[in-house]
């Protein structure tokens, strides 16, 4: 009788490594690919971090000109002007009017919007009214205005 397990240790080694460098070629080919794959995902996500018009604050760039207060006999009535001081159209703005007593303390506040897009450079006249038929106009002493929000979409 002959002795085969010299033969086959053998067969199962050259079976071992055969089966292992198509399995370890697969594995690095998956990796690269996934490696590849991620880098283009994270080079989209970083295209999104140069888009300047999320980050630059509109707000900063209206300037509130002048108001009058023309309020009577129950209803509030302010207008004003404002001047987009920017180089880029904006638009979506949105004025907030906050009253205050003669103590300093806060009564209420109002708001309006100005849909028009307004070019560098350009005033826009605007109007902030209320018939306040819970609170009477007579409660304020003091007014400040705010630009509370402004896009350019």
């Amino acid at each position: 009788m002959t002795d085969n397990k010299p033969t086959l240790i053998s067969k199962g080694f050259w079976l071992g490594i055969g089966l292992i460098i198509p399995i370890g070629f697969g594995m690095t080919l998956g990796s690269q690919l996934i490696r590849t794959s991620e880098g283009i995902l994270h080079s989209n996500r970083d295209a999104d971090t140069n888009y300047t018009h999320i980050a630059t604050d509109y707000t900063k760039l209206i300037k509130i000109e002048h108001f009058k207060d023309q309020s009577q006999n129950g209803v509030i009535d302010i207008v004003g002007s404002l001047l987009n001081t920017g180089n880029e159209p904006i638009g979506s703005i949105k004025i907030e009017a906050e009253f205050f007593n003669k103590n300093g303390e806060f009564v209420m506040e109002r708001s309006e919007y100005i849909d028009k897009k307004i070019q560098p450079q350009e005033a826009e006249n605007f109007q902030i009214s209320c018939d306040c038929e819970k609170q009477t106009p007579q409660d304020y002493e003091k007014i400040t205005l705010t630009v509370t929000s402004a896009h350019n979409f």
